[in-house]
């Protein structure tokens, strides 16, 4: 299956004003798939624990996570302590 791309997330972010946001979803596979974007980088550190959080929460598997981050290597720590 694919995965929904961090662009969906930007582009529902612009269209709609938001600074965060959270795509979840589940696929035909049965595994969630989960998007996030935020616009500056606490935003994105915000995001990135919430989709983990959602993704948990809807039973989701996190060490089966595919992750493509778009931190920069000084925030990575950071978005994981949240």
């Amino acid at each position: 299956m694919k995965p929904i791309p961090v662009k969906a997330a930007a582009d529902i972010a612009r269209e709609y004003d938001k600074r965060v946001v959270c795509v979840i979803a589940l696929g035909a596979d049965n595994r969630i798939y989960t998007a996030t974007y935020g616009v500056e980088p606490d935003d994105k550190i915000t995001a990135a624990a919430l989709g983990e959080m959602f993704t948990l929460r809807a039973g989701g598997d996190l060490s089966r996570v595919d992750m493509f981050e778009d931190l920069p290597e000084y925030l990575k720590k950071k978005s994981h302590d949240v």
